[in-house]
């Protein structure tokens, strides 16, 4: 290799690398501004968080991390919304290396409830075939909702409570909004970088949830939390 194409390459090695922390700083400054309007903190790394949920994609991989963390309320419950990262290894035939970052946002009502996991998930091709097959996606009385979503719990009944016809209804809504019940809190989780414009629907979809338990869930459940009144009835 010449010299100057090592000064080539080096220059758009350079570049590339200038391009990416010019990004994620404009980002961070945009998720900083966003946490202000809403009167939330901007913390970047919460590692509390790394571990505090079970499930797909928590507690996977190694070099597991959290950036661009916000905490605050939302509608009277805690909120933290986040970016969440892991690191998988593979080695090949010739025994080169390689690593990959799976990367993550969620968005968490920290709501500490006693209440049973549970999944709802937007149904797709992949999810039906899963759920018919193994028999874990719950169908409930609207065959509507069980088009547009699959529904995940060990509990049942607890999940057939949870999501009676107006809950149902108000979730259609909600098409796009992938979350779940895990150690009490609702956490909504997707692939890719967080991004503020959603997380208030994120929001909205779980609060429609737990704003319409009834009142023999919660006494099942150790009680409705202080932030959570009784939904009011049409």
């Amino acid at each position: 290799m010449g010299f100057m194409a090592f000064v080539v390459i080096a220059a758009g090695i350079l570049a590339v690398v200038g391009l990416v922390a010019y990004y994620n700083y404009t980002r961070e400054q945009a998720l900083i501004a966003y946490a202000k309007t809403q009167g939330w903190t901007y913390l970047d790394e919460a590692p509390e968080f790394a571990e505090r949920w079970q499930g797909d994609p928590f507690g996977k991989g190694d070099h597991r991390r959290t950036e661009n963390a916000m905490v605050g309320t939302y509608e009277g419950c805690d909120l933290v919304a986040l970016e969440y990262s892991y690191q998988t290894h593979s080695t090949d035939a010739k025994g080169n290396r390689t690593t990959s970052t799976h990367r993550y946002s969620a968005v968490a009502l920290l709501v500490r409830t006693g209440l049973p996991g549970l999944g709802i998930t937007p149904e797709n091709g992949v999810s039906r075939l899963f759920g018919r097959l193994f028999n874990t996606d719950i169908r409930l009385e609207s065959e509507e909702f069980n088009r547009a979503f699959t529904v995940t719990s060990d509990d049942r009944r607890f999940a057939s409570a949870a999501l009676h016809p107006r809950t149902m209804e108000a979730l259609l809504a909600y098409r796009d909004v992938d979350w779940d019940i895990r150690a009490g809190d609702f956490v909504s989780v997707d692939s890719g970088s967080l991004d503020p414009t959603t997380i208030s629907h994120r929001c909205d979809a779980m609060l429609t949830v737990l704003r319409g338990l009834p009142d023999f869930v919660w006494e099942d459940h150790g009680g409705r939390p202080a932030a959570l009144p009784p939904e009011v009835q049409a």
